[in-house]
């Protein structure tokens, strides 16, 4: 199934689900993802690295979006999480990355954001 299609009736479906129905369940404005494309995309993504570079690992830029719930499914995939602060990381935390899986790039810290970053690493599960 396509991941967006237009009926002849013009109506549009995300992922099999009818847009119109979605903003009366949730009204506007309504940010929609189709779960299948994203895992899809990230197959993808994945499989075309690791054909050439086998301990390839995607990191998700959580900055790009921090809905725990694609945080999540990204997770579920293989994805660990590239946070730039504090926030990002307990996002990351709250969508089970481990800590292990996660990278702190940020470049503008401070001192105090270092050391808690430092200490959830020392608490690192699996």
């Amino acid at each position: 199934m396509p991941p967006l299609e237009v009926g002849d009736d013009g109506s549009l479906t995300i992922g099999g689900v009818e847009v119109g129905e979605l903003a009366e369940r949730y009204g506007t404005p309504l940010y929609v993802t189709d779960e299948g494309r994203l895992r899809m995309n990230y197959r993808r993504l994945s499989a075309a690295f690791e054909r050439w570079y086998p301990k390839f690992r995607i990191n998700y830029a959580i900055k790009a979006n921090s809905n725990l719930s694609i945080i999540s499914i990204l997770r579920q995939e293989g994805a660990g999480a590239d946070c730039s602060n504090m926030e990002e990381i307990t996002l990351a935390k709250m969508a089970g990355v481990p800590s292990s899986r996660i990278i702190y790039t940020g470049n503008y810290n401070s001192e105090e954001e270092l050391r808690g970053a430092i200490e959830v690493g020392r608490h690192r599960e699996s």
